[in-house]
């Protein structure tokens, strides 16, 4: 913002929520001579906010139900999402494409990496061509980037790893699994706890839930509530296996499973025992928007092994990413009842705590023997 004698610049306006401070720097227009605002922005995020208004008397004056305004709108941007394919299009979000050239260069790179990355797509169409997404919450990943982790799991016995787990209700699913990183792949190995007295299983997909039981995926419980005792079992039977240097749990739903962890002798880690193996997590968009990133890479780069797991598949497509106003992302379940996420959810917990586990590499026998032929 400027301020010159009688005129005041606000840029950005997307990103006000209200008129606090705009008000601040125009109460005192009548005073100045020849008072002038002018408003520079492109669009945003924050909906039902200042740039939401003014949007919103733009369309007003234009179809008459405004006569009397004093205002000047100039609205550069694409009639709707479509036109983007087309780049000739984009001269109507931005007409200074025929004077720079640089700037068709820069955008084109843009979009070619704005089609590989979900949230750079909505970048692209917000800010570069003033068409904010009519739906704000959108799925982690694409449907073919998430059948893309349909890969072969390589052999992982006496790997590290660190596990994960979550639930939204103790009578309902439990999502645990182990997350590895080896030649330069990440692999979660996911298993579920399915409680046949939950209220909600009729609501779930019949045909998902017998394919993933045909593979071994579920557990199937009929106690009326999750037993911690069990799920805590699940990582000492494969800790015979696997070299298991972390569980990462949900700071708010930790407390139902750190005893019944302790009698099999999981330590908590704490300010004073740092070596345990219970690493309590931050719950909610603090840890959602950490690992979004990462997620979104692995995802994109089909770096990422479930293996032919259907229920993994199932929890990813259910869940999307909800932008917050501060910028911040939060996952959330597209549907409440039918369609679970625990499993991804488990998921997010282990990629919090990724950087604690080191990559292995494989060195490919028949690459060493024509080496060794070689020298």
């Amino acid at each position: 913002m400027v301020e010159d004698h009688g005129h005041v610049f606000f840029d950005e306006i997307h990103a006000y929520e209200d008129y606090k401070n705009i008000k601040v720097h125009t109460s005192g227009g009548g005073k100045k001579p020849n008072f002038r605002i002018t408003y520079i922005t492109t669009d945003g995020d924050i909906r039902d906010g200042v740039i939401d208004d003014y949007k919103k008397e733009a369309r007003d004056v234009y179809t008459g139900v405004i006569k009397d305004s004093r205002t000047l709108f100039f609205i550069c941007k694409l009639d709707n999402e479509k036109e983007v394919e087309n780049p000739k299009n984009w001269i109507k979000a931005n007409p200074s494409l025929t004077v720079f050239k640089d700037l068709m260069i820069t955008m084109m790179t843009e979009y070619k990496n704005a089609l590989r990355r979900p949230s750079l797509y909505h970048e692209f169409l917000t800010k570069r061509m003033n068409i904010p997404h009519q739906d704000e919450t959108r799925v982690v990943a694409k449907w073919e980037d998430i059948v893309a982790t349909n890969q072969e799991i390589p052999e992982l016995e006496g790997e590290s790893c660190i596990g994960g787990l979550d639930y939204a209700s103790v009578r309902d699913f439990c999502g645990v699994g182990l997350l590895f990183k080896k030649n330069g792949k990440k692999i979660w190995l996911s298993h579920t706890f399915i409680n046949r007295n939950s209220p909600h299983l009729p609501l779930v997909k019949k045909e998902v839930i017998e394919e993933a039981d045909s593979k071994g995926e579920i557990t199937w419980l009929t106690t009326p509530t999750i037993p911690p005792e069990v799920v805590a079992q699940w990582f000492i039977d494969n800790m015979a296996k696997y070299n298991i240097i972390a569980i990462a749990i949900d700071k708010v739903k930790a407390n139902y499973f750190i005893e019944a962890f302790e009698k099999v002798g999981l330590t908590l880690r704490t300010k004073t025992n740092k070596t345990g193996e219970i690493v309590i997590v931050r719950s909610g968009e603090f840890t959602d928007t950490m690992v979004y990133g990462v997620l979104e890479d692995w995802f994109s780069n089909h770096t990422l092994i479930f293996g032919d797991s259907t229920l993994m598949r199932w929890y990813v497509n259910n869940t999307a990413v909800e932008p917050r106003k501060n910028g911040n992302k939060a996952f959330i379940k597209i549907e409440q009842q039918s369609r679970k996420n625990d499993g991804f959810m488990a998921f997010t917990h282990a990629t919090s705590i990724q950087s604690e586990l080191k990559e292995t590499q494989t060195i490919d026998e028949d690459y060493l023997k024509s080496f060794l032929k070689a020298y």
